[in-house]
């Protein structure tokens, strides 16, 4: 009875733990849903455009999959992705000029882009880039 405990209260540990860990939560969604969840929680909706065949993506995933780029992003933003292949992707590439991947925008909550970030980074440089973009908006508004 005791070994069956045992496996039961490490099992949860571990689950309990990986649970803790992670990254930046993205969020499923239509764009206006996301606009209208950031608005609702008083953050700002950020957007990362991706394909799936993307090396720079797949690093870029990567970095935002760390505790270190979650612990700075969730708390400010609701965060949603988008595959530049497909139909929300294409249109939110085409209308914000977007000419490479990866490429981050950040929205207010009117759904306008207020920054964007483009390419990959190391975790260290994309929370010190969305710093320095945070500072500049709150500069320009």
């Amino acid at each position: 009875m005791k070994k069956y405990l045992l496996i039961l209260v490490l099992t949860l540990a571990t689950f309990v733990s990986a649970m803790a860990k992670g990254g930046v939560e993205f969020r499923d969604g239509a764009l206006d849903e996301m606009v209208a969840e950031a608005a609702a929680e008083e953050k700002y909706l950020f957007v990362e455009l991706f394909a799936t065949w993307c090396g720079p993506c797949r690093m870029m995933e990567r970095t935002l999959a760390t505790d270190e780029v979650g612990a700075y992003m969730n708390p400010r933003f609701v965060s949603v992705r988008y595959d530049v292949d497909k139909a929300t992707g294409a249109l939110l590439a085409r209308t914000n000029g977007v000419r490479s991947i990866p490429t981050c925008l950040v929205m207010n909550g009117k759904g306008e882009v207020v920054g964007r970030l483009v390419g990959s980074s190391s975790p260290e440089k994309f929370v010190a880039s969305m710093r320095s973009l945070l500072a500049n908006i709150s500069e320009e508004e």
